[in-house]
């Protein structure tokens, strides 16, 4: 493909052609072979144009005509390369995860990302990338799923609900969890949850948490099995959501939670 009669605009638009919509300087420096300074004055004018921009560091995205308004590519269009290339295990999460299984009810504003390195969020254009520290990225419990420019990685509901209910604050608050599990109702397997529970260290609390609200909202799922797994444990009484100020409305002796917050639902 190296060429050194090739414009970098016109290399752009090659790419672009293939279906590839990113590009690392390197790659592209090296196939263009223009010099350093003419690239760089090339690649700045992309920029300026809205025709390419930088993610972080040496890597950028190509954006096509339609996406030339939001001055970005939506973020699962590219998000897996970058992670490649920021040599970091990931997986798309939250309530960004949320929306893979249908629960769209509670939309986010931004990308949601958990990665077992501390990143700062990125924003391209109006497209924003929050990152969440997770020290283990548990790969069997990831899925796969195909994007507009190839796949990415994706939370399963296993990881999903836990998840949601220890990043409450990036989840959205009870409430907007509940909602989101009544969504994923049909994609929850009791013999799954019990799985990840075991096999990656959950915390007895979030355990408690996710019983008592598979049981208040009657959801479609024996949390039965939680209950006997549970059962083993020495439990504290824990409270549903940390630092409210809700006095407490029940003490729930079945998952040890102390209930200082109703919970409702947007649907």
């Amino acid at each position: 493909m190296k060429s050194e009669s090739i414009t970098l605009s016109a290399y752009i638009d090659l790419l672009q052609s293939r279906g590839c919509y990113y590009f690392e300087r390197e790659q592209v420096s090296q196939a263009v072979d223009r010099g350093e300074t003419a690239f760089e004055l090339a690649l700045s004018r992309l920029v300026k144009k809205g025709r390419v921009a930088r993610v972080r560091g040496d890597f950028f995205i190509i954006i096509p005509l339609e996406y030339r308004a939001i001055g970005a590519l939506p973020a699962s269009w590219f998000i897996d390369p970058f992670m490649h290339f920021m040599k970091v295990d990931y997986y798309v999460g939250l309530l960004s995860a949320a929306e893979q299984y249908g629960a769209t009810h509670q939309q986010v504003m931004t990308f949601q990302v958990m990665s077992n390195k501390a990143i700062r969020p990125i924003r391209v254009g109006e497209v924003t990338i929050d990152f969440f520290y997770r020290k283990v990225i548990p790969s069997k419990f990831l899925r796969s799923v195909k994007t507009e420019t190839g796949k990415m990685q994706v939370a399963s509901p296993e990881i999903l609900v836990f998840d949601l209910l220890k990043y409450i604050e990036a989840s959205g608050q009870i409430h907007n969890v509940a909602t989101v599990l009544y969504e994923l109702q049909e994609n929850l397997s009791i013999d799954a949850l019990l799985e990840f529970i075991k096999t990656n260290g959950i915390g007895n609390v979030y355990v408690q948490r996710l019983g008592y609200l598979m049981e208040y909202l009657k959801l479609d799922v024996d949390a039965e099995p939680l209950n006997v797994w549970l059962s083993q444990k020495k439990l504290d009484y824990r409270p549903l959501v940390m630092g409210s100020t809700t006095p407490i409305i029940e003490k729930n002796k079945r998952w040890h939670i102390l209930v200082n917050e109703v919970v409702e639902t947007d649907l």
